[in-house]
């Protein structure tokens, strides 16, 4: 079996991604993930001048690769990462993460709001498909590599494009309250 090749140079290809049929390598994917990252924090304002961040140091694959993401997109900016007495903290939560807490939420008949920021909490990443940091953090050399953990979950049968229509219908039903 051949190798399939990054679709933007001809190196092997470490990911796949099958919403938009492009092939990545470790270089691609980074960048790619690395656009996706800056766009969200600009576009849902996530950072504000002289924010205190506290980052979370997580030993697996995709703590990996967000805090990589993360601490390379906040570079120039003028805000500090902090141990403790932050003003906002990053939650490293996916869209995986983000659906199931919908679904739950709907069975248990309770509002959970899914928003990019929610008072001192950020979620930059909750438009990002845990496989995909995944990879990218087994590619960085993550110290810790472990199986993505399959679960049981109804969401698990939906593609990232219904993942992501259900967590923007969410917030547009939250916006109308």
């Amino acid at each position: 079996m051949t190798k399939m090749k990054c679709s933007y140079c001809k190196n092997d290809s470490i990911y796949f991604a099958k919403y938009f049929g492009k092939y990545f390598c470790k270089r691609h994917l980074e960048n790619y993930l690395f656009k996706k990252l800056k766009r969200n924090l600009h576009k849902y304002h996530l950072i504000q001048k002289d924010d205190k961040l506290l980052l979370e140091n997580l030993k697996s694959p995709v703590g990996t690769a967000c805090i990589h993401l993360f601490t390379k997109a906040i570079k120039t900016w003028p805000v500090k990462i902090v141990q403790k007495n932050e003003n906002k903290k990053i939650n490293f939560s996916t869209i995986e993460d983000e659906t199931k807490n919908i679904i739950e939420n709907l069975t248990n008949k309770k509002i959970y709001k899914t928003f990019f920021q929610e008072g001192k909490v950020i979620k930059p990443f909750r438009n990002f498909s845990r496989e995909e940091l995944f990879i990218l953090g087994v590619a960085l050399g993550s110290p810790e590599k472990e199986k993505i953990k399959k679960t049981n979950h109804p969401t698990d049968s939906l593609g990232t494009a219904t993942k992501l229509n259900l967590i923007h219908l969410w917030d547009r039903i939250l916006a109308l309250k």
